[in-house]
């Protein structure tokens, strides 16, 4: 036992003397100066200066915080919040004043980003992070106005560089951890991407279907799982800047997802040497090489350890516990518990989940019964996230009930019926229709029991419904849909489809088209649906029924249009 012990302590104080040994300044000083540049359009852009007035000055917009009590500031302050981001953000590029300029720019990017889970991704949180980190390093003490006053200091700590490295190489591994599952695995999860241009030279070799499977997927979970090692050792860092450098490019091409492959680009260096430089300088000038050579390696002749080296070691081990933690962590936060695990934005799983809405209709019963509509919330919402993640729909039903209420009306119930496909399963429900939103219970640590579970018995029927969806004409259009026994669904035809059919894949339901007999369909059977009319179908005995719409549009610009204005009645239709 002593012996284990003595060992520990060994290896415990090895990697505190290779944290604290000296290295140049250089390196962190280049990523200083391009995340600050990168950060000053983040703000303009994706944190919303451009769209403030949109964003922060509609009293009647819906609202999502991480806190509920979470309220953003009058308008005008607002713009000040953008102003002092802007500031500090300008001033880590300048390294002027740059620990509070960094906390600055934090404590601003930080408050905005918790006043509306609707915006996160999982780079936001990413940014949030590299931000922190640079605050408390030694960013500036080369290339900065802080250097420049108080004077260089060319050798600083490698904990600086070794921070911000695991921070990077935790990103892509934990983002290839998650995908490795069958909905990555088993090409469901981005399985139109190879339709993109950025792969057309793949298909002179493959076909789009191989392309979405062995490259996006199989690709891209091999990239995310092994990059970030690759990166972390001297003889394969060359590879991994290829495959980064190209990964990251190609998503900045296909994906709206604003500055994080060029901030994944910037960091890149990072893994190089840290005088790398001072050698780009001494190369483009013809430079000799400086007598000055800074001590890169753990000095023997000094291998005292000081408390203040302990403290900032103990502080980095938490860091990096947390770190490995919180992507795991919705075991706990149950709550924010969906159809997906855990609350998106912090957990890396960068484009596992393929959420296609088709349908919205919600409805308010308000006045002891004596009001009941179909409301649409659509301009009061700033996108459709809200639609599958239940801690964001409790937090619409009671501003929806709030808005109502401020007009003169009392007891407001609400009512969602939500329709999703995720990764190309059936559509299906996603919450009890029969639940009042605005009475039901939701807490951050126990998953709330009006949230419907995916019909995991139809997963397999994913593959057959790709192959049926390939084989269909060009002017027919599919749509499949699964729901549960006990439940009824009413939908609506409009005047721009013609030859609709209703055809069973499996289980029971009865169905009722307006002004005609109800009939029951099982497995393989049929039935025409009038155009401009109503029908129900509710499910019976104890499997779901999954059905198809098959249905012909009637093409031309004015019926085009009559598609959007029909999908707001629950109209099926393909998006």
């Amino acid at each position: 036992m002593v012996f284990f012990s003595g060992t520990i302590m060994k290896y415990i104080r090895l990697f505190i003397l290779l944290l604290m040994r000296e290295v140049s300044a250089y390196n962190l000083a280049i990523i200083r100066i391009v995340f600050g540049i990168l950060m000053i359009v983040d703000t303009v852009h994706e944190r919303g200066l451009a769209s403030a007035e949109t964003r922060w000055n509609d009293p009647l917009r819906c609202r999502f915080p991480l806190f509920h009590s979470l309220k953003p500031l009058p308008f005008q302050w607002m713009c000040f919040v953008y102003f002092c981001m802007l500031t500090g953000a300008f001033g880590i590029v300048i390294g002027y004043k740059f620990k509070f300029s960094s906390f600055t720019y934090l404590v601003g990017y930080v408050y905005i980003l918790l006043l509306d889970k609707s915006y996160w991704n999982n780079h936001s949180y990413l940014f949030a992070l590299i931000t922190f980190l640079l605050m408390f390093s030694d960013a500036s003490a080369v290339w900065s106005i802080d250097s420049y006053i108080n004077g260089e200091r060319e050798k600083i700590k490698f904990v600086n560089y070794f921070v911000i490295r695991f921070q990077v190489s935790l990103v892509y591994f934990y983002a290839g951890l998650k995908k490795a599952n069958s909905e990555w695995i088993g090409g469901h999860s981005m399985y139109f991407l190879s339709e993109h241009w950025v792969f057309a030279s793949f298909r002179f070799l493959l076909s789009n279907g191989d392309i979405d499977l062995y490259v996006v997927h199989w690709g891209g979970f091999l990239i995310d799982i092994s990059v970030g090692v690759l990166l972390l050792i001297d003889k394969t860092r060359n590879i991994g800047y290829v495959f980064c450098a190209l990964f990251n490019l190609m998503n900045s091409r296909m994906f709206s997802i604003g500055m994080f492959p060029y901030v994944m680009l910037a960091v890149l260096p990072i893994y190089s040497s840290p005088d790398w430089p001072l050698k780009f300088i001494r190369f483009l000038f013809g430079r000799k090489r400086s007598t000055k050579q800074l001590n890169t390696h753990i000095a023997h002749k000094n291998l005292h350890i000081t408390a203040k080296e302990v403290f900032w070691c103990a502080l980095v081990s938490i860091y990096i516990v947390i770190q490995l933690f919180l992507p795991f962590s919705h075991h706990f936060t149950q709550g924010y518990n969906t159809w997906t695990n855990g609350l998106y934005g912090y957990s890396w799983d960068m484009m596992l989940h393929n959420w296609k809405v088709y349908s919205k209709r919600i409805t308010l019963i308000a006045n002891d019964g004596k009001t009941r509509m179909n409301i649409n919330v659509d301009n009061w919402t700033p996108n459709d996230r809200w639609t599958h993640h239940a801690d964001m729909l409790k937090q619409l039903a009671t501003c929806v009930q709030q808005r109502f209420e401020s007009k003169g009306f009392n007891n407001v119930q609400l009512y969602f019926d939500i329709w999703i496909s995720l990764n190309g399963r059936f559509i299906q429900r996603v919450y009890d229709p029969k639940v009042d939103l605005v009475k039901a219970e939701w807490s951050p640590f126990r998953k709330p029991n009006w949230v419907l579970p995916i019909i995991q018995q139809l997963t397999e029927w994913r593959q057959k419904l790709k192959q049926l969806d390939a084989h269909v004409p060009d002017n027919t259009e599919f749509a499949f849909f699964a729901d549960f026994p006990g439940f009824e669904v009413i939908n609506y035809v409009g005047p721009h489809v013609h030859n609709a059919k209703l055809q069973a894949l499996s289980g029971w339901a009865v169905v009722h088209i307006e002004n005609d007999e109800r009939r029951v369909l099982s497995r393989g059977d049929e039935i025409k649906l009038c155009t401009s009319c109503y029908h129900s179908i509710r499910t019976i005995k104890s499997d779901p029924f999954c059905f198809a719409y098959i249905y012909n549009l009637k093409i031309n610009a004015e019926n085009r249009s009559a598609v959007c204005i029909a999908s707001k009645h629950n109209a099926y239709h393909k998006r």
